[in-house]
């Protein structure tokens, strides 16, 4: 943006750890493009240390560049593309910081929700341009390589251990996550990587790695172990922080803490950058005797909601090369989460996430009502209609429209979904649904009711679109997928 127009929003620094930095960024850009505000101040960076004294906005003696660590020029493009535009200001200090690490937080969350549509929202854009400044690439290349190639490691382990146990409450912490890590059954064949703020650890590195071996048969390799003295010395938090992110980032599988930031990060910033739903990544505090396998793209904090295939919206149906990518979104209010959304690429002939909303595999989170929306596109409109729990079909209702219930004690027994307008002469509306205690997928399409023989609670949905030469499946040629 060639002006500035409207006051610039901004802080001097934020004084938490490197992610929840990141997030404060992201808050800022939220706050600006919520108030319609163009110019944000770029914060410094702040070297952190768990523990220190003070809070997020503290005067600090030193802090450094964000050029020094990310491309400059990456983030000014992500904010041309959204309307914003960097300015340097000492005099703008509009922002607490921790309000905007909250905001930023709050903003993950909800863009999480939406699924694969999300990743062409400011939120996963701006996570897809924060690359490392050429400063620090070539270390970060050059370390990775020794880990991952070198070293042949393939998992690395995000060590969340409060710091402020005792070392004997931080031995029973550390000996809970190493059975766990033990209980997947190939990660004892290959060396570790811990990623943690190793000098804030209540219990020493080298009794860890004895216990992890001893009692374990775990292999630990640390940051310091593969550092020299001179580069540790020289490095800051931010560096090492830095380093520890990039590398558990590359890894074929990792396992974090859904209560930490960082290992959030990770998944998300993962799922940003390839665009896809992150596989192998597990945590470590889940209330099994094992890992818990992620499949949230690391927007959640709860290990109950991290690991509900809720938020992976598995197609019911495979897309098809003629299925066509229109700019769509289907919401719903699924028992026992909440809302969720589902939305398709905002341009057309993108590709983007499947409008699935539910899962066939989560029993007694059943639909209880849903609203589907297809943007303004010329001759294309969508209606649709439920079977509520008393056996009735509600009236039809058009794009964006609420139809069934917000309570989680009701559930929907059948769908009807149809295109209206003329481009319903020349495209089919196909949808598929599961019941609940089934994972019999039933479609059907044009508007014929979706429901199960003995009208069980919708537990899935999966709504595409196809052009009308022959491939459409009708009642009398229902589909039965079992997943």
């Amino acid at each position: 943006m060639s002006a500035i127009m409207s006051t610039p929003i901004g802080y001097s620094h934020c004084n938490l750890d490197l992610s929840n930095q990141k997030l404060a960024l992201l808050g800022l850009v939220q706050t600006a493009l919520d108030r319609g505000v163009h110019a944000i101040r770029l914060p410094a960076l702040a070297p952190f240390v768990s523990g220190a004294p003070g809070n997020a906005g503290s005067p600090l003696a030193e802090t450094c560049p964000f050029a020094d660590y990310y491309d400059l020029d990456a983030l000014k493009r992500f904010m041309r593309i959204f309307g914003l535009e960097l300015i340097e200001d000492p005099e703008t200090n509009t922002e607490e910081p921790y309000g905007s690490f909250m905001t930023g937080a709050s903003a993950v969350g909800l863009s999480g929700a939406r699924g694969l549509g999300a990743l062409y929202g400011h939120v996963c854009q701006f996570f897809s341009h924060l690359i490392p400044s050429i400063r620090v690439a070539e270390t970060l290349a050059t370390f990775r390589k020794e880990v991952y190639d070198s070293l042949a490691i393939k998992t690395a382990l995000h060590l969340c251990i409060d710091t402020d146990l005792s070392e004997e409450a931080g031995i029973v912490a550390c000996e809970t996550i190493l059975r766990k890590v033990q209980s997947w059954p190939t990660l004892a064949e290959t060396p570790i990587y811990v990623a943690c703020e190793e000098q804030t650890l209540p219990v020493s590195k080298e009794k860890i790695r004895q216990m992890a071996r001893n009692g374990y048969g775990l292999d630990l390799v640390w940051k310091s172990d593969l550092l020299t003295g001179q580069a540790l010395a020289a490095w800051n938090s931010l560096d090492l922080s830095l380093l520890d992110f990039e590398t558990a980032l590359a890894a074929s599988l990792f396992i974090g803490n859904s209560h930490s930031t960082f290992s959030n990060l990770v998944s998300f910033e993962k799922f940003c950058r390839d665009r896809t739903n992150i596989q192998n990544h597990a945590i470590h505090n889940g209330q099994e005797a094992t890992l818990t396998q992620r499949r949230d793209n690391g927007v959640e904090c709860d290990p109950i909601l991290v690991a509900t295939s809720l938020l992976q919206r598995l197609p019911l149906v495979p897309l098809g090369t003629h299925d066509c990518r229109w700019p769509a979104a289907i919401h719903a209010h699924v028992a026992g989460f909440g809302d969720m959304e589902s939305t398709t690429a905002p341009v057309p002939g993108l590709a983007g996430g499947d409008l699935v909303v539910g899962s066939p595999r989560d029993d007694g989170r059943w639909i209880c009502g849903i609203a589907i929306a297809i943007e303004e596109i010329a001759g294309i409109a969508i209606e649709y209609r439920v079977l509520d729990d008393t056996g009735q079909w509600s009236d039809w209702v058009a794009n964006g429209a609420f139809a069934g219930y917000h309570s989680d004690h009701r559930a929907l027994r059948g769908v009807a979904i149809r295109l209206a307008g003329p481009a319903a002469l020349h495209y089919d509306c196909l949808y598929g649904a599961t019941f609940a205690e089934s994972d019999t997928c039933i479609m059907r399409a044009n508007g014929e009711a979706c429901q199960s023989p003995d009208q069980r609670a919708v537990t899935c949905l999966h709504v595409l679109f196809r052009p009308a030469f022959g491939a459409c499946p009708r009642a009398s040629r229902s589909m039965p997928t079992i997943l």
